[in-house]
């Protein structure tokens, strides 16, 4: 199920690369830990291509496992792209595949493939703007217009979704009570602003070198 065939990893080897990754200064306050491993134990198809990604970019880190990174890298996108192929389905998991696409642009940045880079982060900001993760804001009340703060304003989720009938659009504020000292709706609207910060300070000096 984890295809371990195709990573040449142990049981050991991924613990070894979960706790290195979840040892990054900025990821427990961005990624919970109590929510990824509930998918991870329970419901594995929905977060797998994520665990390759993670597992590549920790294996970029660790010299022993440097090796297996491309590979690794190779197969979470294999993972990635059967997993939207099959999008119709109801369990599909907007937010996991978003950390994925997330964590898989910064990955092209590490190995210096800007071009991969650059489309990769650009699709990933699009999907999250229709998802609605721009629109997800709980900072306090504007004290003029008595509203939530929101930097962007569209026509909202649920009309968006009547008109595109796709599925796998649904309220990015809905939580699932799996962390309560992060809760999803959070999650979320700090992985929407992990996207729109590398769009700003990765995308768009690689488009200038691309064209020039």
């Amino acid at each position: 199920m984890m295809k371990l065939d195709q990573s040449g990893l142990t049981v050991n080897d991924i613990d070894v690369l979960h706790n290195y990754w979840f040892s990054i200064p900025h990821i427990p306050s961005h990624v919970s830990l109590k929510r990824y491993y509930s998918y991870f134990n329970s419901d594995i198809q929905n977060v797998l291509h994520l665990s390759y990604i993670i597992w590549a970019q920790a294996a970029k880190k660790i010299p022993e496992y440097e090796s297996k990174s491309i590979q690794l890298y190779k197969t979470a996108i294999q993972i990635g792209d059967e997993y939207w192929k099959n999008n119709a389905h109801d369990n599909f998991n907007m937010h996991y595949y978003l950390r994925y696409m997330s964590e898989r642009y910064f990955y092209e940045y590490l190995i210096g493939d800007g071009l991969n880079c650059s489309l990769t982060l650009s699709s990933c900001m699009r999907l999250a703007q229709l998802a609605g993760y721009a629109q997800i804001d709980v900072s306090p009340e504007n004290p003029t217009t008595g509203k939530p703060a929101r930097l962007f304003v569209f026509s909202g989720i649920s009309s968006l979704s009547m008109k595109l009938k796709c599925p796998i659009i649904q309220d990015p504020t809905i939580d699932d009570h799996l962390d309560p000292d992060l809760p999803l709706a959070e999650e979320k609207r700090r992985l929407f602003w992990d996207i729109y910060s590398g769009e700003k300070c990765i995308t768009f000096p690689y488009l200038i070198l691309f064209f020039e």
